[in-house]
């Protein structure tokens, strides 16, 4: 009887682990989650950049250019 009762993990490993289980399935979900609509938007409006990486300087680099062609 005490030697089933030692093999047994005590409660606070119990403890442990369920927290362990629990915060590793709400980060398994939550990037899911996070995939899924990444995957949705990009569907729905598949010409649209997901993330936006373009800056300002970018924006004023094409006027620019745009300009250039205008002049000559």
């Amino acid at each position: 009887m005490y030697t089933e009762y030692a093999q047994r993990p005590s409660p606070p490993q119990r403890l442990r682990f369920l927290q362990n289980y629990v915060f590793s399935s709400v980060v398994a979900h939550r990037d899911y989650i996070i995939c899924y609509f990444i995957k949705e938007s990009y569907q729905a409006e598949p010409n649209k950049k997901v993330l936006d990486n373009e800056s300002p300087g970018n924006d004023s680099t094409t006027e620019m250019s745009s300009d250039e062609e205008r002049s000559s």
